[in-house]
């Protein structure tokens, strides 16, 4: 898997609704949503909300083996991997992660 600009944190979000970070962003600042993050998932000091920043997942990377691997991306996406940002709802009929 390869690293983009994209937090892992947005990702599920991304996935249940495209425009959720529109719907997250009420106030007048178009480059950060209600809780102070840009679409990418990363506030002004360039942390995303699990406290990484942008660059640790980049550099992180390394060969295991025939793989290279991006494992504190890896971790954090798992561990956000059905946790919902502010701005999405789950439909009725979902269950709730």
């Amino acid at each position: 898997m390869g690293v983009g600009k994209y937090s892992p944190t947005v990702t599920f979000s991304y996935m249940k609704d495209q425009n959720w970070w529109n719907k997250n962003n009420t106030k007048d600042d178009v480059n950060y949503d209600d809780d102070g993050y840009d679409r990418y998932g990363y506030d002004c000091n360039d942390r995303d909300r699990a406290g990484v920043y942008e660059n640790d997942y980049i550099s992180d990377g390394r060969w295991e083996g025939d793989n290279f691997v991006y494992p504190l991306y890896e971790d954090i996406s798992s561990e956000w991997s059905g946790r919902l940002c502010a701005g999405v709802k789950f439909e009725a009929s979902e269950p709730k992660v």
